[in-house]
Formats: structure tokens, C-alpha cells, sequence
């Protein structure tokens, strides 16, 4: 039986229902399948919870099973997950990643991006299947992808090849983070 969502034990996020209206969502043994315009996301559906649509338009993830400590948190990833697959595959996730120092640039060839970032050598780094990369300019590159986390974690991989010199304002830095710069010492 269904475990009835109440106040004070499920967070606000639980109790409202998931709109995913354009997006086809169905399950799939373990799996949240989300499809859209030949695209699709999978989301796993972990042991305890089913998905229930409610009408066209609205589903919910609810417990088949009592709530205890390891399994409340789960149900926010799982609703905050199926939500990024929805939302990515009506409009894909953005990042910009702009390279500051001088002589930094960029350059795409077929499934390999070169980077040039002060080392004695260009950096290669291979292009994930699922993020599309564009250069702006040499020192901007806009990545997107309908998974979020796909562009998050090759943004922050980008940023650990040449990590931020807060004196000189150099690096490999993601748009929309906060970098602090210092003063340098002076005598």
C-alpha cells in the first residue's frame, strides 16, 4: 500500500506533484525514462519507490514502503533528478568556460579539444558523446547537453587542467562561479 504524503514528514518539494508536460515519462523496471524530441534520460528509481502519474500532465514519486533515515533523502535526489531530466530535455543546460591568461586558446578538432593553457604542450582532452561544444571566441567555450550533470562535470574538468592563480586572475574558469583575486606583496 501507498504511504499517505503528511505534513512534517516529507519535505514541501515531495508533496508537489512533477509537471512534465512535453516530455513523455514512463517506468521502466528500476528506471524513470524521460523521452522528448528523440532524445531520452534515465533516471534511477531506487528500492522503495514508485512513480505515479497522476493525469497528462503531473507524476509523483512516492514510497511504497515506510520512510526511515536512508530512505527520506533519497526520495528529494530522486524527485530533484527527474526534474534536471525534464527540464534538460525541454531546453538543454548551458556553462561557459572562459580561458584567462595570455596566450590561452581553444581550438576543436573533430572529437578532441586543444587547449593551450601556459604548459610546454597543448592539453587534449576528448569530448564527452553527450555535450556539445562550441567556441564563441578562442578563449570561450559554451558547452550544452540535455544531462546537467554531463556539463557540469566536464566544465569542472576543464577547470582542473589549469586551476585558477588568484594573483594573476589566470586559469581555466567557469562562468558563474566566484573567484577571488589577491593582492600581490608589496615591499
Amino acid at each position: 500500500m501507498l504511504e499517505k504524503k503528511s505534513k512534517g514528514v516529507i519535505s514541501k518539494l515531495a508533496n508537489c506533484p512533477i509537471n512534465y508536460s512535453g516530455v513523455k515519462v514512463e517506468q521502466q523496471a528500476n528506471q524513470i525514462v524521460c523521452t522528448a524530441n528523440g532524445k531520452s534520460l534515465s533516471v534511477t528509481l531506487h528500492e522503495g519507490f514508485l512513480l505515479n502519474i497522476l493525469n497528462d500532465k503531473e507524476m509523483e514519486i512516492v514510497a511504497n514502503c515506510e520512510l526511515n533515515s536512508k530512505r527520506r533523502p533519497l526520495l528529494g535526489t530522486m524527485i530533484a533528478l527527474t526534474k534536471n531530466a525534464i527540464s534538460g530535455l525541454k531546453t538543454p543546460f548551458k556553462k561557459v568556460v572562459n580561458l584567462e591568461g595570455v596566450g590561452y586558446k581553444a581550438v576543436i578538432t573533430g572529437k578532441t579539444l586543444t587547449l593551450s593553457i601556459g604548459y610546454s604542450h597543448p592539453v587534449l582532452v576528448e569530448i564527452p558523446d553527450n555535450v556539445e561544444i562550441k567556441l564563441e571566441t578562442l578563449k570561450k567555450i559554451l558547452l550544452t547537453s540535455i544531462d546537467k550533470s554531463a556539463v557540469g562535470d566536464f566544465a569542472a574538468k576543464l577547470s582542473q587542467l589549469k586551476r585558477y592563480n588568484p594573483y594573476k586572475g589566470s586559469g581555466v574558469l567557469v562562468e558563474g562561479k566566484f573567484y577571488r583575486r589577491k593582492e600581490v606583496k608589496k615591499k
